[in-house]
């Protein structure tokens, strides 16, 4: 009468006195882990890097948008000088 240890029939005969196939499934499944592990550590870093690089660009972005319409004439200087400080740009130039 077999011993059956309730894995079927496949489990019995594959590695019944055979280390090497285990060894195999542990590598195996070691290299899945890591590459699973590499793979969220790289995307929680790009989500992080995005969260702090998104504000300064759009600011510097608007300014110069700011500046662009000023040069071409679309604003006049006070709606220029409203919008750069709006924005965060330099102070306007004290008169005189």
């Amino acid at each position: 009468m077999p011993h059956d240890r309730g894995f079927g029939p496949y489990f019995e005969h594959a590695h019944h006195g055979n280390p090497l196939g285990w060894i195999v499934a542990f590598v195996l499944f070691a290299l899945l882990f890591a590459a699973a592990a590499a793979l969220l550590a790289r995307w929680l870093a790009g989500r992080q890097v995005a969260a702090t690089a998104g504000a300064a660009p759009a600011a510097a972005d608007a300014l110069a948008v700011v500046r662009m319409r000023y040069a071409r004439g679309e604003i006049d200087r006070e709606q220029f000088l409203q919008a750069s400080a709006d924005l965060g740009g330099a102070p306007p130039p004290l008169p005189g």
